[in-house]
């Protein structure tokens, strides 16, 4: 069993044997969402596509969440929040890519707290275009511990669906400058019962709706604290 940084072009980071049942156990603290998957390998070294099943046991050395980019005069502002079991040992660094360039260090912050403590880092961009930015945890061994997907200026939280009178499935589309967010939605009648809700795969999916009466319907999308709201007609 593998476990391989999605962040890091698929570099395998660990690996442990499997028993015959299956089952690996790998001692490590570090964060292992999302910043690593599974993955798994044969005798030969072929790399076959795993579950994505991992169980962790224990305390994370660090948690991050709520990653989000903001732009104001020209600034923009990444902020999240993160905590430590060991703070002294980590920092945050504020990484820029213009035109798909390689990522600099434009900014950097210490981790301060064990607690669940507020993040941020600003750039001034100075107008450039394409700008892309990730967040980056480093350690006192200059080692990156965890690697975010990009975040993009200027996409504000929004919500499309289509067609907006519908048979059988509703197309979502979000513009969102958060790039990996966790995503759930609710489908209310004009009464404002609740007729179906899940969790959207990204921020392009589709939702079967092919068991709704016929009527008018509200459609509202939560991601990351926030909500957006679309109406469809169901035929």
């Amino acid at each position: 069993i593998a476990f391989y940084s999605k962040k890091d072009g698929g570099r395998v980071l660990k690996s442990a044997l499997a028993d015959q049942n299956g089952l690996a156990q790998l001692n490590e603290s570090q964060d292992f969402y999302p910043a690593f998957a599974l993955n798994t390998k044969d005798k030969n070294e072929q790399g076959i596509a795993g579950s994505g099943m991992v169980t962790f046991t224990g305390d994370k050395e660090f948690i991050m969440k709520n990653l989000a980019i903001s732009e104001h005069n020209g600034s923009n502002t990444l902020s999240w929040n993160a905590s430590f079991v060991h703070p002294e040992n980590y920092s945050f660094q504020l990484l820029k890519s213009i035109n798909g360039s390689k990522d600099i260090v434009v900014g950097s912050v210490n981790a301060q707290s064990q607690e669940m403590s507020n993040y941020s880092l600003t750039d001034l961009n100075n107008g450039a275009d394409h700008v892309t930015y990730r967040i980056r945890v480093m350690d006192k061994q200059n080692e990156v511990n965890y690697l975010s997907d990009k975040f993009y200026p200027g996409a504000v939280n929004s919500l499309v669906v289509y067609p907006t009178v519908v048979q059988s499935s509703l197309n979502v589309s979000i513009k969102s400058g958060i790039s990996n967010a966790d995503i759930s939605f609710q489908i209310t009648n004009v009464q404002g019962q609740v007729m179906q809700s899940g969790k959207l795969n990204n921020l392009n999916s589709n939702i079967p709706v092919s068991n709704l009466p016929a009527g008018n319907y509200l459609i509202t999308c939560f991601l990351n604290g926030n909500s957006i709201n679309a109406k469809f007609v169901k035929n």
